[in-house]
């Protein structure tokens, strides 16, 4: 599963986060999106398999009230949803 996870995070482009946010209703700016791709990129292995909370902490520091909760809501939720396949 490790390396499955490993290249399909190697494939999420800009694009995708982009048009992930907004099937979410978060509308991010490029900026938004390239800092998410680029946190989602070098710390996935941290998100999925460590400590969440610095984390969620890098995100409300990062983004106003409304995005950090709908992301850190979608960050949870999948987390959760998936946890029994990491």
């Amino acid at each position: 599963m490790y390396n499955f996870i490993k290249q399909f995070v190697n494939k999420i482009t800009l694009s995708d986060i982009i048009k992930f946010g907004k099937s979410n209703n978060i509308d991010l700016s490029r900026d938004e999106a390239c800092f998410l791709l680029s946190y989602l990129k070098n710390n996935w292995e941290s998100i999925l398999y460590g400590d969440s909370s610095p984390i969620i902490n890098k995100i409300y520091d990062v983004f106003d009230k409304t995005k950090s909760e709908k992301i850190v809501s979608l960050f949870v939720f999948y987390k959760d949803r998936y946890k029994n396949y990491l």
